[in-house]
């Protein structure tokens, strides 16, 4: 019944089309497994790590710098960084963070809050170089979107004390000027790193089988400088210009034997651990990059070159002319007009008619030889960033009154660090040093790897010109000008000098320089040292503007560099007052001998201790009041042998400034750490008795 039924034909084309699609795409999928795994295999195991695996950056520990007795006067110490994520950043958690923050800086949190809703990236910073304290609330905040970072920060224990010769680094830990800039690379050692696996919540784990390259530490710098010396001469110094009504100050002090720079300051300066430290000029180490005509100090250098071409002597007769000088039509006149005197009488009274006629009387090329060889109109190769030349004319520009001037100290341009340098070289008997501030190159450990050898330069004039010319210019400090900076017992060879400033192309009768120049002791030189002034208000002379600052900055270096000085003199208090009380001073953290002439000159004697190196505690405790004449009993080092985490002497540092608590500890051999800084206000042990947590405040 079926039979004639038709048979419709059966349609496949539908079948063949899914097949047909169904091959191409095996065939897609082939050729991109093949794609994947085959010609762009590395491409994509290397996004797979990303995905796994993170590299987390390894500090190095940036070295430190430290005094040339070893008191670290630039340490680092731990500091927190905090970032977030604003893409994975909870809600709830942004206004915590937020309170956390201002809660540590004392900004406001509507500043964080913005900072984290105006971003875009899934990366920002919200503070850098938190200190421990501050962060811990911080890091109590558990958020996949909250990022802490431990980053080494740079701490100065003696705040203002050498900040410019030191230097800043910037928060990635780059030097930025002063040393931290010219050792940069030899201080910020190299980062490492290391590879950890990172899990399905984003939390991060350690493995044997990770790569990992450790960091290298940077090495550690030891200066010339000596803190103690640096802190009085920037204490002098900035009461001395604010007292004059100058705008700034310089000083320099240098060790004429070796070259050894013992203290650079410039005042207005900066505090390196504050948060604002000021205009940039502040920062800038004047004595080396800023110029100026030196006027009367330039003197000793005319004098030099004349004797030793044995043009003049000390007794010889000289015209003062009556203080006025008409030199083809320019007039130089002197302060103290004097007629015919000796040379020595013409040094001590600073006659600017006798020096002119005598630089006038040498054969130009003569004159310019001794000037340069002094080490005017060069760099003095000091290893400090910025150093300027100065300008000297050279023969062939020399005028009809070129030497007249440059003579009494105009028409060139000097730097301070070259005048005390040339001050420096009579005091070496004539021999010129490089000035250098960097004495050491210490590794990790602390142990020497390269040391800094004295240089001689040249000879610029002989020995016995050297000290005939320190005998006459002692004369200006006991008969002459110079009588502000007179300390009984100390023969001081220096100059006085008072300057015009150029302005609009014309000398200024308004804005001077003050100075003051010289070493000290005559006969025996140790320090060669500068003071200068900008535009002192009141009185400009040298003579009674930097040669006040002279003689207290003296006064204190001698007592602490062990210089005899059989006198009266004071420091604030005298032996000769006989007090029926005084009060004990702080003595810990000083040398024995230092301790040792403090004491003497404020009245008080001092047992000899076993041992005569570093202070590390006294009896009587400092701020009693005890009677006239008494004894304090003084615990000391063994020289510079750690040996107080043996015998198990733990001083007490608390009152302290961080910067002698620090370098009290560290000579004992202790390690520590700080958290905050200005003065100690207690201090903790370890349980092993070998360390010290400092809080300071």
């Amino acid at each position: 019944m079926y039979d004639n039924i038709p048979v419709r034909k059966k349609k496949f084309w539908k079948f063949w089309v899914v097949m047909a699609l169904l091959n191409i795409g095996f065939a897609a999928v082939v050729i991109k497994l093949f794609s994947i795994q085959i010609i762009n295999s590395d491409y994509y195991q290397s996004r797979a790590k990303k995905q796994h695996e993170a590299k987390k950056v390894l500090l190095a520990k940036r070295g430190s710098i430290f005094d040339r007795n070893g008191k670290a006067i630039t340490v680092s110490i731990d500091s927190y960084s905090i970032a977030v994520d604003p893409t994975v950043l909870k809600k709830s958690n942004k206004s915590l963070v937020a309170q956390a923050l201002s809660e540590a800086t004392g900004e406001p949190a509507s500043k964080y809050l913005k900072i984290i809703a105006d971003s875009d990236n899934q990366f920002v910073w919200l503070e850098r170089g938190l200190q421990p304290d501050q962060a811990m609330k911080i890091k109590s905040i558990t958020d996949r979107g909250l990022l802490i970072f431990n980053e080494p920060k740079r701490r100065f224990p003696y705040s203002q004390a050498g900040a410019q010769l030191i230097g800043l680094i910037d928060i990635d830990n780059n030097g930025l000027s002063g040393i931290e800039l010219v050792l940069d690379t030899l201080l910020k050692g190299k980062n490492g790193w290391k590879l950890m696996y990172k899990d399905a919540f984003q939390k991060l784990h350690t493995s044997a089988d990770l790569p990992y390259v450790p960091p290298v530490d940077g090495k550690s710098v030891k200066l010339t400088i000596d803190i103690e010396l640096q802190e009085i001469v920037e204490y002098e110094l900035r009461h001395g210009v604010l007292q004059s009504k100058g705008e700034s100050g310089t000083v320099v002090a240098i060790k004429p034997s070796t070259g050894e720079i013992l203290a650079i300051a410039s005042y207005p300066g900066f505090d390196p651990n504050a948060s604002l430290k000021g205009p940039v000029s502040y920062r800038r180490i004047k004595a080396i990059t800023d110029t100026y005509e030196p006027g009367s100090t330039f003197k000793l250098f005319t004098a030099a070159a004349a004797m030793q071409e044995n043009l003049i002597a000390e007794e010889d007769s000289v015209e003062g002319r009556g203080g006025y000088l008409n030199a083809h039509g320019r007039a130089i006149r002197d302060v103290h007009g004097m007629g015919r005197v000796t040379f020595r009488k013409a040094v001590e009274q600073s006659s600017n008619v006798v020096f002119s006629e005598l630089a006038a009387s040498m054969n130009d090329r003569t004159f310019y030889k001794y000037v340069r060889d002094f080490g005017f109109g060069l760099k003095t190769g000091i290893d400090l960033p910025g150093e300027a030349s100065g300008r000297v004319p050279k023969p062939e520009d020399f005028n009809l009154t070129s030497k007249y001037y440059m003579g009494h100290g105009y028409g060139l341009a000097v730097t301070p660090i070259q005048l005390t340098n040339a001050y420096a070289t009579v005091a070496n008997s004539g021999i010129l040093m490089k000035p250098y501030v960097v004495k050491e190159i210490l590794d990790t450990d602390g142990e020497s790897i390269k040391k800094a050898e004295p240089q001689a330069v040249r000879r610029v004039i002989s020995g016995s010109i050297a000290e005939r010319l320190a005998k006459l210019f002692v004369g200006v400090v006991t008969d002459g000008t110079g009588k502000a900076s007179k300390i009984d017992g100390l023969d001081i060879a220096a100059k006085t000098g008072t300057s015009q400033q150029v302005e609009d192309g014309r000398y200024s009768k308004r804005n001077y320089t003050a100075s003051f120049c010289g070493f000290f002791p005559a006969d025996d030189p140790q320090i060669a040292l500068l003071v200068l002034v900008d535009k002192p208000r009141g009185s400009i002379y040298g003579g009674s503007v930097a040669a006040p600052i002279f003689r207290n900055i003296a006064l204190r270096l001698s007592a602490i560099n062990g210089i005899d000085i059989s006198s009266t003199d004071d420091f604030s208090t005298d032996r000769t007052s006989k007090r029926d009380s005084l009060v004990i001073p702080q003595l810990v953290g000083m040398s024995y001998q230092s301790a040792y002439n403090y004491c003497d000159k404020l009245g008080f004697d001092i047992a000899i201790p076993k041992n005569k190196g570093l202070v590390i505690s006294q009896m009587p405790e400092p701020g009693k009041s005890v009677e006239y004449g008494s004894i304090i009993d003084l615990t000391c080092l063994q020289g510079n042998n750690k040996l107080a985490v043996e015998d198990s002497l733990k001083p007490d540092v608390k009152s302290l400034p961080l910067g002698r608590a620090l370098s009290v500890l560290h000579a004992c051999g202790y390690k520590t750490k700080i958290f905050g800084d200005g003065f100690v206000q207690s201090q903790k042990w370890t349980e092993n008795g070998k360390a010290v947590e400092l809080y300071c405040k």
